[in-house]
């Protein structure tokens, strides 16, 4: 049966998440639109109000080209909504929906602290009357970050982990060698080594020289070039998890790409025209990976025309290179990564789209994670 919400006409609830229910309707012009409220119930909960309140106002500091606009919030009546276009192409009201259970159980009561909200979050006065003594929800909970800021200009989200020591077989090799120029002679042995012509202060070969007599002189981005792991490189990671030294995993290194990374080891992966779709092993989502040259030069221009195009955003900002967002709606795991790379004289766009069962996501973000990783290392 329909009702109305406020000026809103023909509506009827279209989804329900514990306290959160999102209809469809029709505004006065004749649009749909899709709104956004919260169940009697909870809406007595001034815990959940606020959070509702914070991530509005979140929706509107993050809003990009592909999410439609917010038309109108009441968030101070006594069942507070948010009203947005529907349309196929756009997020609309699902993007905050897919936030709020993110930053919270979707039943129970929210807590509240009493702390004034920081004068740094942003305030938008067509979203609602609100009062600069509002209550807030926990930093924890808060869709931004602790001084207000909003999570999409992140420039210390990226976590670096130190190259890893040497391992103990490495160590062992070397007290071998050093064992054997002891034992057998080790002057004349050392004198053969190094040359009449050398000594022991020339300059060790830079990665760059390394990895070109490795691979011939090929350049990383010719269809020829076979890859190769790169195990004692600093680690780049998002929040999340990070392969260990002896997990098991696969190294996926197929010619024409220009970087290896890991999966797990039950998971497979094919490959067509630098595209990667790697499974776990129940099959059916995938993550999908591929690379392309960034055209004109790649000024930030087009890196933000590249990013506003990835699903599941607008995405979060961790440099001026990085974006990266993750969704986890129904069970469903979802998440984009997009970045930047120099290689040689060119630029390459790199993107990673997962669309698994939530209990592989653990597992998701260590591949995303090792593909950042090993991408920086070119």
């Amino acid at each position: 049966m329909s009702r109305t919400v406020g000026p809103f006409t023909d509506v009827a609830t279209a989804r329900v998440e514990g306290a959160y229910e999102i209809c469809e309707g029709m505004d006065t012009a004749g649009r749909s639109v899709q709104i956004l409220t919260l169940g009697i119930t909870s809406a007595k909960d001034p815990g959940r109000r606020a959070l509702l309140s914070d991530t509005v106002a979140w929706a509107h500091a993050t809003a990009g080209p592909g999410d439609a606009p917010i038309l109108q919030a009441d968030l101070t009546s006594d069942q507070p909504y948010v009203v947005t276009l529907q349309s196929p192409q756009m997020h609309g009201a699902e993007r905050i929906l897919d936030r709020l259970l993110e930053l919270g159980p979707p039943t129970g009561p929210i807590p509240l602290v009493s702390t004034q909200r920081s004068g740094n979050a942003p305030h938008h006065e067509s979203a609602a009357s609100t009062t600069g003594s509002q209550p807030a929800v926990p930093h924890s909970m808060s869709p931004f970050g602790p001084n207000g800021s909003t999570p999409s200009h992140h420039s210390s989200g990226i976590t670096r982990k130190p190259k890893k020591p040497p391992r103990l077989n490495a160590l062992v090799a070397i007290l071998g060698v050093l064992a054997l120029l002891v034992l057998g002679g080790g002057s004349w042995a050392a004198w053969t080594y190094l040359g009449p012509d050398d000594t022991a202060n020339d300059a060790a070969p830079t990665d760059a020289e390394t990895n070109e007599e490795s691979t011939g002189g090929t350049s990383a981005l010719e269809d020829s070039f076979v890859p190769e792991f790169k195990p004692a490189v600093e680690e780049l990671h998002l929040p999340a998890g990070v392969f260990e030294d002896d997990e098991e995993t696969k190294t996926v290194a197929e010619a024409g790409w220009p970087f290896a990374f890991r999966i797990p080891a039950d998971f497979s992966c094919s490959e067509e025209g630098r595209i990667f779709k790697c499974s776990p092993p129940s099959g059916g989502n995938d993550v999908t990976l591929s690379w392309s040259v960034c055209p004109d030069g790649c000024p930030d221009s087009v890196q933000d025309e590249l990013h506003s195009q990835m699903p599941y955003g607008p995405l979060d900002r961790f440099n001026s290179t990085i974006g990266f967002s993750e969704r986890h709606p129904h069970d469903v795991y979802r998440a984009s990564l997009s970045f930047f790379v120099p290689v040689d004289e060119e630029v390459i766009h790199i993107k990673l789209v997962a669309d698994t069962a939530q209990n592989t996501a653990e597992e998701v973000q260590k591949i995303i994670n090792d593909v950042l990783t090993q991408a920086h290392a070119i």
